[in-house]
């Protein structure tokens, strides 16, 4: 299995983040939230600009799951605790999701001084 890392984006990479929810198959998980019922969601990149510099604001914690440097997923935590995985569809069950837990529980540790 790869070593994974998490990368914190800019707001100039947001473009995966754009594919990746578009992807009907890595958001079939979210169909029954979603106004069509593929689970996707459809955003610009002028939406994606705008969410990401509302990050600092909302104290979230979003990043880029990396393996080898090149991304295959995305993690997120909120000040609350709540915390959201994707991995993307292809990458599934290669324990991606597991390693990518671990690395955001370090993260909450580390941003919101988390003690368990």
């Amino acid at each position: 299995m790869k070593k994974l890392t998490l990368h914190t984006t800019s707001e100039d990479e947001l473009d995966y983040r754009i594919y990746l929810l578009a992807d009907a198959e890595t958001m079939a998980y979210n169909a029954a939230w979603s106004a069509d019922g593929t689970g996707r969601i459809l955003i610009t990149q002028t939406q994606a600009r705008k969410w990401h510099r509302g990050l600092s604001q909302t104290g979230m914690f979003y990043a880029y799951v990396l393996a080898d440097g090149q991304p295959v997923g995305e993690v997120n935590i909120h000040k609350n605790g709540k915390i959201g995985i994707i991995i993307e569809v292809k990458h599934r069950g290669k324990g991606y999701a597991k390693q990518a837990l671990k690395l955001l529980c370090d993260k909450a540790f580390d941003k919101f001084n988390y003690d368990a």
